[in-house]
């Protein structure tokens, strides 16, 4: 493992400004107010003089390039993370190679970004098991996927942080020339989240399926966006959410279709089911569609269930005790979705970590 020194990385020393100059971007676009509770917790750290690279990575010191405009540049979150980053890692999957990727793991005081540049042709799994203990930082992270023509990827994503800590995440996804991706996220640990998504579709016969599990208990609060961008011809996008709340908890969705002018051929759907717990708990499912070409087709769908007590008398009259029967509810809502992943130990293992809050 190598070490590289720091050079040229600027880190606000006072959280004061950081915050002065994160409240007027969110005033300046109404519709991300929201974001200014967030920062209220948000943390910036004082990186280490030297930083480990992973195993297989480099240091990245040229200029990042940005994907083109979408909805979510607005987020003050996406600008604080490009201004603010300590350090750069980029990893190289060759042309035509197949391969698991396991994303590396780096102390909260850490604000890493990682490049990840994948080869035509190449076949490429990449899992990011997470688990983040806060220790009084923000841990904030953003990931930067591109893929050349005809690659198949796959993302196997895992969020268990501790109850302490308070995560910011940010990932985007480029897609070359009939190139897939297969994108499974699960949001399942304490602690409050704020989690983007972006996939930009460019190239022609470019697909992507995303599917986005979250569950909130306690006083957790999660807030996850999700956009799907169609730039190139014939592209395909479905996104799925599935989420459920309970106790005092908070969760919001924000699923994103957009269709950039020239998209000729282009479909996109999204789907959010969400499913309440307990009277205390709520989800916001916001659904978005933004069409910018007439010969395209799009559309959403969402639905909101309850646990309520018809439906627990009605188990309990067949002999199925109260927390049995919210157990296997709750196992009917996930358990189809999590088997999608074609991972049967990652999916029993999500499982199991719900139940331990049932």
């Amino acid at each position: 493992m190598t070490s590289f020194s720091l050079q040229d990385r600027f880190t606000p020393s006072n959280l004061t400004d950081v915050r002065a100059y994160a409240f007027q971007s969110a005033l300046a676009f109404p519709s991300q107010s929201r974001d200014r509770l967030w920062l209220e917790q948000l943390a910036v750290p004082v990186a280490p003089d030297f930083i480990p690279t992973p195993d297989g990575w480099e240091c990245y010191e040229n200029a990042v390039q940005d994907p083109s405009a979408y909805k979510n540049e607005k987020s003050v979150f996406y600008w604080l993370h490009r201004t603010f980053y300590h350090a750069a890692f980029i990893f190289h999957v060759p042309a035509g190679a197949s391969m698991t990727l396991d994303l590396p793991v780096f102390p909260s005081e850490l604000w890493p970004l990682l490049i990840v540049e994948i080869g035509a042709g190449a076949n490429v799994t990449i899992c990011d098991d997470l688990a983040v203990s806060s220790g009084g930082d923000t841990p904030f992270r953003g990931i930067l996927v591109r893929a050349a023509e005809r690659v198949k990827l796959q993302w196997k994503g895992y969020q268990h942080n501790e109850a302490s800590s308070t995560f910011f995440d940010h990932q985007t996804f480029i897609l070359g020339e009939e190139s897939t991706l297969d994108f499974y996220h699960q949001e399942i640990g304490k602690g409050h989240t704020y989690r983007e998504l972006l996939v930009q579709l460019d190239g022609y016969h470019s697909e992507v399926f995303s599917q986005i599990l979250f569950f909130a208990h306690g006083n957790q609060q999660q807030e996850m966006r999700a956009t799907h961008l169609h730039r190139g011809k014939n592209t395909v996008s479905h996104m799925v959410s599935k989420g459920a709340v309970q106790d005092r908890s908070h969760s919001r969705f924000l699923g994103y279709i957009q269709m950039e002018p020239g998209c000729s051929g282009a479909d996109g759907q999204l789907q959010e089911h969400n499913l309440l717990l307990s009277s205390d708990a709520n989800i916001d499912a916001v659904p978005g569609l933004e069409i910018g070409h007439h010969d395209v087709a799009a559309g959403h769908s969402a639905s909101m269930e309850r646990v309520d007590s018809e439906k627990l008398f009605y188990l309990a009259s067949r002999g199925i005790p109260k927390a049995e029967a919210i157990e296997l509810i709750v196992e009917g809502f996930f358990w189809d979705a999590l088997q999608k992943m074609k991972d049967e130990k990652l999916a029993r293992v999500v499982f199991d970590d719900i139940k331990t809050y049932l």
